[in-house]
């Protein structure tokens, strides 16, 4: 598993090693027990021609740090003691966008990600930042986020909801090289995890991509791996 200091953390492998090891840190990450092997690969079309080492793939791995275009952890503009909040149309949006820009380019983009449960969305855009008491300008669920979060470690907000951080890679149609098996992979989101905390159930992941379900293979959107799995064909 490559470690990677992703949101600004000094102490980031540290605190991955100190966590029990890597069986240990993938067990119980999810409540699906084929994820938590590291693949979750079923939809993807199955092995081909068995073991055949490791490959050099035919497009190269990329890693980019740019912050994520919608920040939840920035500032409000009208008051910084608040976070700036958005809407669920605005995430699914940018989600959309953030496929586009990864599925474009003539290599393979890794990026950081990080999905946490009880997220405050705004109802409306014009609602403020700030969260009323009545909460009527507030809806909670889960969010899902391609970029670096500079504030992650320090934003109050967040503290005791379950999160998971790592690396994302859009995988488009074609023959990979995963854990030294050649599998015909249809699109989705690759992750790779690098901490966690608490449990997020595989579903909400179906959900938080649910904007992208015509874009990605059907039923699991994305898989968990321990490595990005490599191209080493392109798929006619």
């Amino acid at each position: 598993m490559i470690i990677d200091d992703l949101f600004d953390d000094p102490d980031f492998e540290k605190e991955l090693n100190d966590d029990g090891g890597e069986d240990d840190f993938m067990k119980g990450l999810f409540d699906d027990e084929e994820d938590a092997k590291g693949l979750g690969m079923n939809e993807a079309g199955g092995l081909l021609d068995g073991m055949f080492g490791s490959s050099e793939p035919i497009l190269p791995f990329k890693r980019e740090k740019r912050p994520a275009r919608l920040d939840i952890t920035k500032n409000s503009k009208s008051n910084h003691r608040n976070v700036q909040r958005y809407t669920k149309k605005e995430m699914a949006e940018q989600l959309k966008k953030d496929h586009r820009y990864m599925k474009g380019k003539r290599y393979m983009m890794i990026q950081p990600f990080a999905m946490m449960a009880d997220y405050f969305y705004k109802k409306k855009k014009s609602d403020e930042d700030a969260i009323r008491d009545d909460l009527k300008n507030v809806e909670f669920d889960y969010v899902f986020v391609i970029g670096r979060l500079p504030k992650w470690k320090s934003t109050e907000e967040f503290k005791g909801k379950a999160y998971v951080i790592g690396e994302c890679m859009f995988v488009r149609k074609g023959i990979y090289d995963v854990d030294g098996e050649r599998k015909l992979l249809l699109p989705h989101f690759a992750l790779v995890v690098k901490k966690k905390y608490k449990v997020i159930k595989t579903k909400r992941i179906r959900d938080v991509l649910a904007p992208l379900k015509q874009r990605l293979r059907t039923g699991k959107p994305y898989g968990i791996y321990k490595e990005f799995p490599k191209l080493v064909e392109r798929a006619k």
